[in-house]
């Protein structure tokens, strides 16, 4: 399975397409299709809505997302939430966050969808 996401008021929502095994290769296609599908006349938002998984990468895959974001990002600024409900996620959420201090895009994680939606500029972004 994969990602699949959608597009809605400026918001691109990203979710899991049932049980998820990381392929670097699926994040690469996902995530270059919303780059270069977004016209560059605002931030890029993207809600990674991640409450319904069971996805645990490893720290070399964690690095290797942020490594494909950052070169996607250099032309299109964006800021990414990560929304998860599950303790493990969150922690990873965290090493992502820590991964992306110096990279062009911004990146946070979050277990409250209200405070996602808050720092993404929106309101109800994860309803």
């Amino acid at each position: 399975m994969g990602l699949d996401s959608s597009s809605r008021e400026g918001l691109v929502t990203v979710v899991e397409d049932g049980d998820f095994d990381f392929d670097l290769a699926d994040v690469r296609d996902t995530f270059s299709e919303i780059y270069s599908s977004h016209d560059g006349s605002e931030l890029l938002l993207i809600l990674i809505d991640d409450r319904g998984s069971s996805f645990s990468p490893d720290t070399p895959s964690l690095r290797r997302m942020v490594d494909l974001w950052a070169g996607l990002s250099a032309a299109v600024p964006s800021r990414l939430a990560l929304l998860v409900t599950r303790e493990v996620h969150f922690g990873l959420g965290r090493m992502l966050q820590a991964f992306s201090e110096n990279c062009p895009f911004q990146f946070a994680v979050f277990s409250d969808d209200t405070k996602a939606s808050a720092w993404l500029g929106r309101e109800d972004t994860a309803s």
